[in-house]
């Protein structure tokens, strides 16, 4: 009775008038979608929609969401950030936006919040500094936490209620923001490093003060933060970077699946990253518990399998520029000397089997590049995985056209099916995308009342959503399930870390009794 209690907190289930009413409702507002000229129209339609009735909202999105999730969230969620300023009048303001200036009434804040909405149990937190692939929009990124905090609600069926968006305002080093007269955040440089650290310490506190139970999800920080944010907090709070763990997980997720058709043994993979931000370190973290695991590698040997590639080229130990914290890590010390910038001789060096695209760099994966991954690969693995679809490192349909329609591929944002006339063959996108794992992962810590979200549950919920293909799926190829199921996707996930975490209590409980 006390878990059903939880869920039941936690968990809403439908209240929905009868099928054929909201049936014929949705009918109506999935024509008036079509009648609007631009996305943002249609977001703005659709978020009226989510504010006046939820229920009819999700089931929406629900029946079709390779239709709608576009619109609510990647690639139209970077066009509302573009557009914010000028949009604000015209968007529910969803959440808190706390300033520097707010901290010494954050208690305050928090209190009122309290009172008037109830406590939440998940706070999708941001300051805006590398929203997406589009850099610092400072205040401008608040959109980004409300499409996540619907996507969890959706998927995962926690209240709306229980999800708290917040923007933690520091300012902003993006000169365009500064500019902008209409610019509704502090126009002021972000604070220095030991002033950033204050300030974010001080909010988690007051957070985790007045409301114990909550999961703080960090979402879109710069990568030195947010890297150093999770090391410093993941001992200390309930919290989980969506961009570093999230996107390792679903990575790691689709890489399962894709080196099982490759056929190519563990000890002869050879996986270049290309960008070393938080999303890289991520998915590189992943594999190394991934080979260790599973196919019994040394930690030693499975660093052998990884490279890493950022805007100076291959990273090398004897490169000669002062590396960043999180590259030191994955440095290469085999490259006698050699150092390769250009991504095509980066290729001819190390001969990828898999070649993952986190760099943020529209076309960086040239028709060239393409074309060398099929010279050493029969069944090359290529995930263009930036966001928005304006940064992809390139297209499905370019990757099918220069890899002669032999590449494994998965992208971040959504890209049209790929027809072949000569063989009357339809060749279906992969999507690689973070709402596979968060609502699942999100709802089972929740449910379990765990104190931490460790690399091994992570790890766990990867190998969940990579086993999750049905019959037809497998048929067709996909890495991932049909966008259909995320909502029982999202629920296997849950039971699963609910029962993974059951287990190691009473496994602890028995040692200690002993």
């Amino acid at each position: 009775m006390k878990n059903k209690k939880i869920k039941d907190e936690i968990v809403k289930e439908s209240t929905n008038p009868p099928s054929n009413f909201h049936k014929k409702n949705r009918k109506i507002i999935s024509e008036q979608i079509e009648k609007k000229n631009n996305n943002i129209d249609k977001y703005l339609l659709l978020t009226w929609l989510k504010k006046n009735d939820f229920n009819l909202f999700s089931q929406l999105v629900l029946d079709n969401p390779k239709k709608i999730l576009p619109l609510i969230y990647t690639p139209t969620i970077g066009d509302i950030c573009l557009n914010y300023s000028s949009l604000v009048p015209f968007l529910p303001q969803e959440g808190l936006i706390i300033n520097l200036e707010d901290l010494p009434n954050l208690d305050k804040m928090l209190v009122n919040y309290k009172k008037k909405f109830s406590a939440p149990q998940i706070a999708i937190l941001t300051d805006g500094s590398r929203v997406l692939g589009l850099g610092d929009l400072g205040v401008n990124g608040f959109p980004i936490c409300w499409g996540k905090s619907q996507l969890l609600s959706i998927f995962s069926k926690i209240t709306p209620e229980k999800i708290l968006p917040i923007m933690f305002d520091c300012g902003t080093d993006n000169p365009k923001n500064l500019q902008d007269p209409l610019y509704p955040g502090l126009k002021q440089k972000r604070p220095n490093e030991r002033n950033f650290y204050q300030a974010i310490d001080n909010l988690l506190k007051a957070l985790t003060k007045n409301f114990p139970q909550i999961l703080i999800h960090f979402e879109d920080f710069q990568t030195k933060h947010a890297l150093e944010m999770l090391e410093r907090y993941q001992d200390k709070y309930l919290c989980f970077n969506d961009d570093i763990q999230g996107t390792g997980a679903v990575v790691l997720a689709g890489l399962i699946n894709a080196i099982k058709k490759t056929k190519i043994l563990p000890m002869q993979q050879r996986i270049l990253l290309v960008g070393a931000g938080g999303a890289s370190i991520g998915v590189a973290k992943m594999l190394l518990i991934y080979f260790q695991n599973e196919h019994n590698l040394t930690l030693k040997e499975t660093k052998k399998l990884i490279w890493m590639a950022d805007s100076k080229g291959l990273i090398t130990e004897d490169r000669g520029d002062k590396l960043a914290k999180h590259k030191i890590f994955f440095v290469r010390k085999d490259n006698e000397g050699k150092q390769y910038q250009k991504l095509s001789e980066i290729i001819n060096y190390v001969k990828p089997t898999i070649l993952i695209g986190l760099s943020g760099k529209k076309g960086i994966f040239t028709p060239k590049v393409l074309q060398l991954m099929t010279k050493y690969n029969q069944k090359p693995i290529i995930f263009a995985l930036s966001n928005p679809q304006t940064k992809a490192e390139c297209t499905f349909a370019e990757t099918m056209k220069y890899t002669n329609n032999q590449a494994i591929f998965a992208s971040g944002t959504d890209f049209p099916d790929y027809f072949t006339p000569e063989n009357n063959k339809v060749y279906k996108n992969n999507q690689a995308n973070n709402m596979y794992i968060f609502p699942g992962l999100e709802l089972g810590v929740l449910l379990s009342k765990t104190k931490k979200i460790t690399d091994s549950l992570i790890y766990i919920v990867a190998k969940c959503l990579a086993e999750s293909l049905n019959e037809t799926e497998t048929k067709e190829d996909s890495l991932y399930p049909n966008l259909t199921r995320i909502q029982t996707i999202s629920k296997q996930i849950a039971i699963l870390i609910k029962q993974t975490l059951s287990k190691r209590e009473k496994y602890s409980s028995l040692q200690q009794a002993n």
